[in-house]
């Protein structure tokens, strides 16, 4: 009976040791965290012909998704006819320290791409910025049409080996609908 036991507890060790070898090997190989919390959505507005910046545009949720309601939605104004170049920044400031992510998403492109509907609103976005073969998006080019108010939705996917240049694939690491007023 005491060599069953002794070949139960071993099995048993056998079995907790590999299946934390198999937790360990599933650890993500790139520094993007998982969990990571997106709670500030910052678009930096310049003018496309001179440079000048003009806009400083934010969605922030200190809490993050869930809790309390964002802090911060601002409307987006943009002049019709007019081309404007587009910043994205992305930060967690859940913590009560503010984490810029965006040098990570950049770095991370060929996982990483965001995306804009607009909705309601003649206005075109083109990514200026590419991971080599897809955009990426974090640098865009908007021409505004006629005048009107709608919104945009601006999407970061996660497509880690799924990026194909689309939004389909892939998990929502942060949506955001602005309100937009083109004057």
């Amino acid at each position: 009976m005491n060599n069953i036991r002794k070949i139960r507890i071993h099995m048993l060790l056998l079995a907790f040791a590999a299946s934390l070898f198999s937790l360990a090997s599933c650890k993500d190989d790139h520094n993007h965290d998982e969990g990571e919390v997106i709670t500030t959505v910052q678009l930096l507005l310049s003018d496309s012909a001179t440079g000048a910046p003009f806009g400083d545009f934010r969605f922030e949720d200190q809490d993050g998704p869930g809790g309390n309601n964002p802090s911060r939605l601002d409307t987006i104004y943009l002049d019709s006819g007019k081309v404007t170049d587009v910043s994205l920044r992305f930060a967690d400031v859940s913590s009560g320290t503010s984490k810029d992510i965006t040098a990570e998403i950049r770095a991370e492109g060929d996982e990483h791409i965001v995306c804009f509907k607009p909705a309601g609103v003649q206005l075109g976005v083109t990514a200026t910025d590419t991971d080599g073969k897809y955009p990426i998006g974090l640098e865009t080019r908007w021409k505004a049409g006629a005048k009107g108010s709608g919104s945009i939705t601006v999407v970061l996917k996660h497509q880690p080996g799924s990026k194909n240049g689309s939004c389909d694939p892939g998990d929502t690491d942060v949506e955001v609908v602005f309100p937009v007023q083109i004057r």
